[in-house]
């Protein structure tokens, strides 16, 4: 995956948790087979790893 497409994925899945958080609606990306919601927490730890495996850096706070 190149440096774009691991950084553009990593703010999706923030701004998902964001919606989740708001407790906004997500059915719509889960009957399209969108996500995951059972892999979201893995994704993102799988993303973070490898971001910094490569040393990127990235202005979305993780916590």
């Amino acid at each position: 995956m190149c440096r774009n497409h691991l950084l553009g994925e990593h703010k999706e899945l923030h701004q998902l948790i964001g919606q989740l958080r708001k407790k906004l609606s997500i059915t719509g990306y889960i009957k399209k087979n969108c996500i995951e919601v059972s892999s979201i927490t893995s994704r993102h730890d799988a993303l973070v790893k490898e971001m910094e495996r490569r040393g990127v850096q990235t202005s979305v706070p993780c916590s």
